[in-house]
């Protein structure tokens, strides 16, 4: 055998190639790290063979070539046969391959190495013999063929019993790539064909590199359809003009002017007609799922748009999916319950009947992550595939695998999950498409908001239901008096609002549904109902037997009582709030004496108050609270010049709206002294974050007033509060006489925060160092003045407030 310059330039190119690969693989990495190891061994084993084939043609290799060739070859295939065992997680007890192999190098050294009496071997009922390098020589070619061919016959094998289409097109391409590698180790065995074999088992490598270092790979199926359907357009258009030309040329004689030009017409007229027809009909017969997206999305719109009940939503739903794109197996998972750790979801079908009833995923996982965070579709293939989502939640992936599903779609509502719909393989066997994907995910979309109201449709008639049985167990003289029920979403429209509320609230024109819930609520002015229900849409807080004594317009006076519960989900996520409105009018004179106090204490105070008149007693206790005092600066000097009546005006409302903001934050209001307010907070009732509270009912103060200024322009006065905030002991009780007392704190701590707040420049809020220390992981706040303050010798070091954090 004689070496000669192409196999040279091809053995050293196929070399240098390999090495390529093998560093590509070196520093690329892949899910699957065993996959890289087998697939860098592969690779360098491929090294050896392109050496050895080099060396064919030197004289000093030729006697122990067909050692070089079998102990080169050997090291490939079992490599190849464990990538096929790790590519395809058969979890096969690879000893026993390998056994075998290690075997037979063990007899084919023995051969080589053991004297032997005779220099040839004879071959039984042949005749001829055999030396010993060409019996080694055809050992390792039959262990090699046979161990590649199991590999084969694995892949084979495997094919058969995978549902999931992507897996099934995994092993396609790795057959074919086993294939080639094959077809290139036989073809440079023989002289003619080396060089070729050197390359076709260059290209068997890259295809093996490529499949391992990619997830998503190209469906073989697919693609060999689009190839014929190319083959079969063209030829079907070749004939068709060869026939059209030939007849022109029969009818006119040949090549003419009137030919040329009778040729061209007729291209131009029927060209684009016929191949369209022809692509068309063609695509139909090999590509069954040809459709319109537009028109199924909007047929699935129709479907679902009126559907309020949820399983009849699914069944719906699932049905539609199955008819127009030949899905049968789905279903929907439902987000039932969430921990610090998973969320379950309800699983919902009416196709399939052996699913289980719920399913639990891990949060913080991989697979929360795409279909949660990025809202994006999850295959099956890539759980199966991927050892990062089997580490983080192995039960949930194996629940999952074991449901048969093939593709996981997000469902979302303002950003919220609120559940999966699943659907399994198609019935025709093909993979997911991106036109698939995108049709899907569009379904999926629209199915969010069929899902939400059907679930808020649930959510208000079950909590229409509670407040009825509240209300069915008050007292009789409640119980006789018709209740007024609004209900509103999240963004404050109103979702139902019946008679009642209409005949208390005294509304003339029917409240069409949708409208803002302040409409409304205009009819009760100065009412600290939005701040409530700002509230129990924040902090899941009920307020219940909340009265107020309210003029409403065209009624004159009247006396409610306002309970305000939050609607929540299956979730326990607030979707809106119910106001209940009881009309206590005829019970007004009843508590005139209460309410005659709400109107100079502060609600938590009156509430504080015993039943027993002989049990209310003089003195107090002594325990830590956060005392906040708020006074409007420049009141004075607005003062000067303004009547009596205007100066009361601008002072309630400036006042009401602080007052707002520390109800807002469950203080209490100790008094109200000219232009200031005083607040206590831990007090009556323990509050363990009783600073945080005043820091964020000060903060809702400025805001508040921001907005005011901003919403009355130039008819406001501009006027801001300066704010200090102190926390320390203080003696909190009734103080006075038994004739008349008040409930207020006493002490250094409430001085402290009454001298922070003369130094605290308007709409500003000053901190106490104490105070600062209890909140200050939770705030943005820089250091201020070191004050001197009266009747303190020991300076006080500021902090100014600027937000939470």
């Amino acid at each position: 055998m004689q070496t000669t310059f192409e196999l040279v330039v091809i053995a050293i190119t196929a070399t240098a190639m390999h090495a390529v690969l093998l560093i590509y693989t070196g520093f690329k990495k892949t899910p699957q790290a065993s996959l890289r190891g087998l697939l860098a061994g592969y690779l360098v084993a491929a090294l050896l063979w392109d050496v050895s084939v080099f060396l064919q043609g030197q004289p000093a290799f030729r006697a122990v070539l067909p050692l070089i060739y079998v102990y080169t070859l050997l090291p490939m295939v079992v490599f190849a046969w464990t990538y096929t065992d790790a590519f395809l997680h058969l979890g096969r007890t690879r000893w026993k391959i390998l056994a075998v192999v290690g075997a037979s190098g063990v007899l084919m050294a023995v051969i080589q190495f053991v004297p032997y009496p005779l220099p040839y071997i004879p071959i039984p009922f042949t005749g001829r013999y055999l030396d010993k390098l060409t019996m080694i020589f055809w050992l390792g070619i039959a262990i090699s063929g046979l161990t590649i061919g199991h590999a084969l016959w694995l892949i084979d094998h495997t094919q058969t019993i995978l549902l999931s289409p992507r897996h099934q097109n995994r092993a396609r391409l790795l057959n074919i790539a086993l294939a080639m590698i094959v077809a290139g180790l036989t073809l440079a065995l023989i002289t003619p064909t080396t060089e070729l074999g050197l390359v076709v088992h260059w290209m068997g490598a890259i295809t093996l590199t490529f499949i391992t270092y990619n997830r998503y790979l190209p469906d073989i199926k697919y693609s060999l359809k689009e190839l014929l359907g190319w083959f079969m357009v063209t030829l079907l258009n070749a004939a068709f003009f060869f026939l059209l030309i030939y007849s022109l040329q029969h009818n006119f004689g040949g090549p003419s002017l009137v030919w040329a030009i009778s040729v061209s017409l007729a291209l131009a007229l029927l060209f684009p007609v016929f191949y369209s027809s022809i692509q068309v009909s063609i695509q139909r017969t090999l590509f069954a799922h040809q459709y319109n997206s537009a028109k199924i999305i909007k047929s699935y719109v129709h479907a679902i748009n009126n559907l309020l009940l949820l399983q009849d939503l699914v069944s719906v739903s699932l049905t539609f999916i199955a008819g127009n794109l030949n899905i049968k197996r789905g279903a929907y998972f439902l987000v039932d319950k969430k921990t610090d750790t998973t969320i379950r979801f309800a699983i919902h079908s009416n196709l399939n009947g052996d699913l289980p009833a719920s399913i639990e995923l891990k949060k913080d996982t991989p697979i929360t992550e795409i279909l949660i965070d990025r809202g994006a579709p999850l295959a099956q293939f890539t759980l199966d595939l991927d050892p990062e989502f089997h580490q983080s939640d192995p039960e949930g992936v194996a629940n999952l695998h074991a449901m048969g599903f093939e593709q996981y779609f997000p469902i979302e509502r303002n950003g919220t999950l609120v559940g999966i719909l699943a659907l399994g393989a198609f019935s025709s066997g093909r993979d997911y498409a991106i036109q698939d994907i995108d049709l899907l995910s569009t379904i999926a979309e629209q199915s969010a908001i069929a899902l939400e109201n059907a679930q808020l449709f649930e959510d208000v008639r079950h909590n229409l239901q509670e407040i009825t049985r509240i209300n069915s167990m008050m007292d009789n003289i409640f119980a006789s008096i018709q209740s007024g029920v609004i209900t509103i979403d999240v963004q404050d429209r109103i979702i139902v609002i019946n008679d009642a509320a209409h005949r208390i609230l005294n509304l003339a024109d029917p409240v069409p549904i949708g409208t803002p819930i302040e409409t409304i609520l205009k009819t009760l002015p100065n009412t600290p109902i939005p701040a409530l229900l700002r509230d129990v849409k924040t902090t899941f807080r009920q307020y219940k037997g909340y009265e107020l004594a309210q003029e409403v317009p065209g009624r004159g006076a009247v006396n409610l009582s306002v309970d305000i519960t939050p609607i929540r989900n299956a979730q326990k996520a607030t979707i809106g709030v119910a106001l209940v409105l009881n009309d206590l009018t005829e019970t007004r004179k009843l508590r005139a004496v209460q309410n005659l106090f709400r109107k100079y204490l502060s609600p938590a105070v009156v509430d504080r108050l015993p039943n027993d008149p002989a049990e209310l007693k003089l003195g107090g206790k002594r325990q830590e609270v956060t005392v906040l005092f708020a006074d409007i600066r420049g009141f004075s000097t607005f003062s000067e010049d303004k009547n009596p009546e205007d100066l009361i005006t601008v002072l309630n409302k400036y006042l009401s709206l602080a007052a707002e903001a520390i109800l807002a934050y469950e203080g209490t209001l100790d008094k109200f002294v000219g232009d200031a307010v005083m607040a206590i907070f831990n007090a009556p009732l323990p509050q363990p974050d009783h600073p945080l509270r005043a820091v964020r009912a000060a903060l809702e103060m400025q805001r508040a007033i921001d907005r005011y200024h901003q919403m009355m322009a130039e008819y406001a006065p501009h006027l801001t509060f300066g704010v200090g905030i102190h926390v320390g002991e203080a003696v909190i009780g009734n103080v006075g006489t038994q004739s008349r007392m008040d409930y207020t704190a006493i002490g250094d701590a409430v001085n402290l925060a009454k001298r922070l707040q003369e130094n605290t420049p308007g709409g500003h809020i000053l901190l106490s160092a104490a105070a600062y220390e209890r909140v200050k992981d939770l705030v943005d706040a820089s250091p201020y003045e070191t004050l001197t303050v009266k009747g303190r010798q020991t300076p006080e070091q500021t902090y100014e407030l600027h937000k939470i954090l």
